[in-house]
């Protein structure tokens, strides 16, 4: 039983002195020290003496708790990482075979690496130089378009508007308008488009090229001189003892980018394959000439393509005026329409990357080196009409583009 008296007692003094005082005095008082010890309990824990203990095992387990949770979430993340890995050593052990494939020259394989989205926007800015006023103006302006594989057109702004949307045989798409307003001597007129556009990056390995041919693309036509007995000879001579059509698209590829020198076009002349066979130089323009000419006369089907290009190098910067420019594609057994860049891959040291490979960078605006719906113009052609008893006026055309990565 507690004793009264004592519990009355510390309780009169727990407010001036500390537990320990007050034990101290009652066990030198001659009190027994069970008894002070029940007392004390009772002033100071409610008759409990394993209060404090309680309390400690309460933290404890919660520091227990903490403990395994933290424990639990080390399994759960290791977990994940562990699985994560175990995929990707499975997708690499895929690609690997795929690999080994590749080196047995059986099989056809298509390497995607990536995607990479960009904002283009492409100005052109026809001036009215005079003497005459232009009242009316007709024109068709090239548009890119969704490529199965290849390009995305994610969104696409086209002004002004009033346009008409056309395609032709090749699916190319074009904006067409008929604008009645006066541009008198000294102003300008303007159409600008406004995209973003996801592309693919990919690599092409072309294994041992077996599969059907197509017929198409191998003719001759205005600056793609196939029929010419020069061409014809120089073709010949380049694929001489190639087992393939994929052995002689490279050597085509290679000989032209060992004998043909990149110099900018400054007079916006129009090419052609047998011009730049007989100068040894030329731009985009020459270089996609004179590769799709050759690989047509070797049999093999190739299209002109026309677009815009992002340029991050000083040398892609070299070979770009204002980021439009001119490759190409063949069609190679097994694979398809396979992107070649002859003009790219005119340096040793980038001739890879430039053959049978889609670096992301080349957006495609136009198929076909003679368009009827741009009247066989480069992207756009306007034809206008003025006041007669004003002269005839001129217009000169500043074309930009802009072709920047999205981050």
């Amino acid at each position: 039983m507690p004793n009264y008296a004592l519990i009355d007692w510390i309780k009169r003094n727990k407010d001036t002195k500390s537990e320990a005082e007050i034990k101290a005095d009652l066990l030198k008082k001659g009190w027994k020290k069970p008894e002070v010890l029940t007392a004390l309990d009772v002033v100071y824990r409610d008759g409990n003496p394993n209060k404090k203990k309680s309390k400690g095992k309460k933290w404890c387990c919660i520091v227990n708790v903490i403990v395994a949770l933290l424990v639990v979430a080390a399994i759960v993340v290791a977990a994940v990482y562990i699985s994560r890995f175990a995929r990707e050593q499975a997708a690499e052990l895929v690609r690997q075979a795929e690999r080994n494939k590749i080196v047995g020259g059986s099989e056809v394989w298509r390497e995607d690496v990536k995607t990479q989205t960009y904002d283009i926007v492409g100005r052109y800015t026809y001036k009215n130089e005079g003497p005459g006023t232009i009242t009316k103006v007709e024109a068709t302006v090239a548009l890119a378009q969704t490529i199965a594989g290849r390009q995305e057109v994610i969104s696409e702004e086209v002004t002004p508007a009033g346009y008409e949307i056309t395609t032709d045989d090749l699916g190319n798409r074009y904006a067409k308008y008929l604008i009645e307003k006066e541009v008198k001597p000294g102003e300008n007129y303007e159409f600008k488009l406004k995209y973003r556009i996801k592309t693919n990056v990919f690599k092409n390995h072309l294994g041992a090229c077996e599969g059907e041919q197509i017929n198409d693309f191998l003719g001759a036509e205005q600056y793609l001189e196939v029929d010419n007995e020069e061409i014809k000879k120089k073709a010949a001579e380049i694929t001489a003892g190639k087992a393939n059509d994929c052995e002689k698209a490279e050597a085509i590829y290679n000989h032209v980018g060992d004998h043909i020198e990149y110099v900018k076009n400054e007079k916006d002349e129009r090419g052609g394959a047998l011009e730049v066979h007989e100068k040894g130089q030329g731009d985009c323009t020459y270089f996609a000439d004179y590769y799709t000419a050759l690989a047509r006369a070797a049999g093999i089907p190739t299209r002109y393509i026309e677009g815009a290009v992002y340029t991050k190098t000083k040398d892609e910067e070299n070979t770009a005026k204002t980021n439009l420019h001119d490759w190409a594609e063949s069609y190679l057994p097994g694979t398809g329409w396979t992107p070649i860049d002859p003009t790219w891959g005119e340096k040793e040291y980038s001739r890879d990357n430039h053959f049978s490979q889609a670096d992301g960078k080349h957006i495609v605006l136009t198929y076909g080196r003679n368009k009827e719906a741009l009247d066989n113009k480069y992207f756009i052609n306007t034809k206008y009409w003025y006041q007669k008893s004003q002269g005839v006026p001129k217009t000169s055309l500043d074309d930009k583009w802009t072709v920047d990565l999205v981050e």
